[in-house]
């Protein structure tokens, strides 16, 4: 197992959102749920999402990222998570640890500082490759994905719209 290196968590700040969007979208592609989905439509679709959520924008719910970084050059980023609240149910979003440094403890501590703890019952919105993992630590957890439905962004796709205007 490599070192572990010291981690500051940090909220979201808005010159993040290049790096956050980009890892979420890059990661997210190569799962299960996106597999038949042309690349077209899979950015134009998720990426608005995505935008609005690393921004914590506000639908019924809330959403916070909250990223590891190195102690001492915070602009170096180890990994980060989007998280909230639908009412009063936790709801995770997505938590990404850059390769360099998983197996790490990274996204445990991230998901500990976010408030999902061993054992603890929540939804989740996205199931990305490697989830997993995180299963047996988080047995009470439950996917659900039309959570994101109440996420308000810039563009609602309508259903007859395969990608925005």
């Amino acid at each position: 197992m490599p070192h572990q290196p010291p981690v500051l968590f940090r909220p979201y700040q808005s010159s993040d959102l290049a790096f956050v969007a980009s890892s979420w979208l890059l990661s997210y592609r190569s799962s299960q749920p996106t597999k038949y989905i042309g690349n077209d439509d899979y950015y134009a679709t998720l990426h608005p999402l995505v935008e609005a959520l690393a921004r914590g924008v506000r639908g019924t719910g809330t959403a916070t990222t909250l990223l590891a970084v190195n102690p001492e050059d915070s602009d170096q980023i180890y990994g980060w998570v989007s998280y909230g609240h639908l009412g009063p149910v936790p709801v995770l979003h997505y938590v990404y640890v850059k390769e360099l440094f998983r197996r790490q403890k990274i996204a445990t501590q991230l998901l500990d500082q976010a408030g999902f703890t061993h054992g603890s019952a929540f939804f989740y919105t996205f199931l990305p490759r490697g989830a997993e993992h995180l299963r047996p630590l988080y047995p009470a957890a439950a996917y659900n994905p039309f959570l994101l439905f109440q996420v308000k962004t810039e563009w609602q796709p309508q259903a007859n719209e395969l990608s925005p205007p």
